[in-house]
């Protein structure tokens, strides 16, 4: 599918992602992480997310967005930093 987009998969390639990778499913997002890295000879994933949801803040956060209709269903998966970097690593990043 993405093949149709057109887009050149050679060309170095930047990911950006600011407060959206939490609200999607972790097993989900996996596979997109995954198939990036399959699809595309250089690219590069610039994530910007929420992370530490047992801590007061975290806990509060979580409650505030799930109050409000939009759950943050992937943030418990990856909840620290050094999570979200084993999930990179394994996706196939470096």
């Amino acid at each position: 599918m993405i093949e149709r987009c057109n887009i050149d998969l050679k060309k170095p390639t930047l990911f950006f992602c600011e407060c959206v990778i939490s609200y999607i499913e972790a097993v989900k997002f996996d596979r997109v992480l995954e198939l990036i890295c399959k699809k595309f000879d250089i690219c590069f994933f610039l994530d910007y997310e929420m992370f530490n949801p047992k801590d007061r803040f975290g806990e509060m956060m979580v409650k505030n967005f799930a109050a409000r209709g939009c759950p943050l269903v992937g943030i418990d998966t990856y909840p620290m930093l050094e999570d979200q970097k084993k999930r990179f690593l394994h996706a196939g990043f470096r």
